[in-house]
């Protein structure tokens, strides 16, 4: 494998990766907006409206209360073992969790689906010090950190959009999902599955292509970068190099394997003029060889006479 080069002062390409990872978190977080009101109906928790509001708030707070209890715990540990084994667990609990919240059948286990998601995620504090330790430059920092909040809003798009147009696929999509199936069962389960394999999929991304920030762990062996510098390197074979190599230009003027041996339509080329025959140099006479002539003495003045 090449050696791979020295990190940029603003590495686009791991910013990119870790704003992937970013993404998971709002998507998991504000999924439920749209329907967990709904479901906490579903749940006959009460009948009462004001109640219903109650629990609709709590399930929303636990997830964020959840992950402010382990947060500087999570910190801590990603100074022993690393940044990344962090953010991956980060990723791969809140998935689980929300799978959990999606097959819940009572409303105290979809609280404690969503209380066991912020548990397993301490990756606000890790990531904002993994951007810090990306770009080290001052200069370039604010650029840097402006880029997790940009990506915060836009999870914060992405999940409602998601759970509004997912949630309860029977009633919406009947052509597609039909009664007394799972998605009938737990009529909130398809927007949780979406976002578990969002979890997955930002999980992996980070396994195979986010490097390790921590100074004393940046020379640790990792595995899944090794895999994902294999697939780079053979992507980059593939798509970037032969094209090059083949649409590399050619002069026109030289001969190539299907070029003819004699172009009739090119101009003919016109006849040399023949340069005149070099001429000796005359070389300048040494002192010596500088021939004498009689001097003549100048007469007098009238003066002197």
């Amino acid at each position: 494998m090449a050696p791979r080069t020295a990190r940029p002062d603003f590495p686009v390409h791991q910013l990119v990766i870790l704003s992937i990872c970013r993404l998971v978190e709002p998507i998991a977080f504000t999924s439920i907006y749209p329907y967990i009101y709904y479901m906490v109906a579903h749940f006959h928790v009460t009948n009462n409206d004001a109640e219903i509001a109650m629990w609709t708030g709590g399930s929303i707070a636990a997830f964020a209360f959840a992950e402010m209890c382990t947060g500087m715990m999570w910190g801590r540990l990603s100074d022993k073992i690393g940044r990344k084994p962090v953010l991956i667990g980060g990723l791969l609990g809140t998935g689980f969790s929300m799978l959990l919240f999606g097959l819940a059948p009572s409303m105290p286990l979809a609280l404690g689906a969503r209380a066991l998601g912020g548990l397993l995620n301490g990756n606000v504090g890790v990531i904002q010090t993994t951007v810090a330790e990306l770009v080290p430059k001052r200069e370039y920092q604010p650029r840097a950190f402006s880029l997790m909040p940009f990506i915060w809003s836009l999870g914060s798009i992405i999940g409602p959009t998601l759970g509004g147009m997912l949630a309860e696929p029977v009633s919406h999509y009947p052509e597609y999902f039909s009664k007394g199936g799972l998605f009938d069962k737990f009529p909130y389960l398809l927007p949780n599955l979406v976002c578990t394999a969002i979890c997955f999929i930002g999980a992996v991304n980070g396994i195979l292509f986010l490097d390790e920030t921590h100074p004393e762990l940046i020379d640790k062996l990792d595995r899944g970068r090794n895999i994902g510098f294999w697939i780079q390197d053979t992507l980059s074979s593939i798509f970037w190099l032969n094209p090059t190599i083949k649409d590399e230009p050619t002069n026109p003027t030289e001969p190539t394997e299907t070029s003819p041996l004699l172009n009739s339509q090119s101009p003919p080329t016109p006849p040399r003029t023949p340069h005149p025959p070099h001429q000796p140099s005359q070389s300048i006479p040494a002192p010596h060889q500088v021939p004498a002539y009689p001097t003549q003495s100048l007469p007098k003045s009238r003066k002197n006479q």
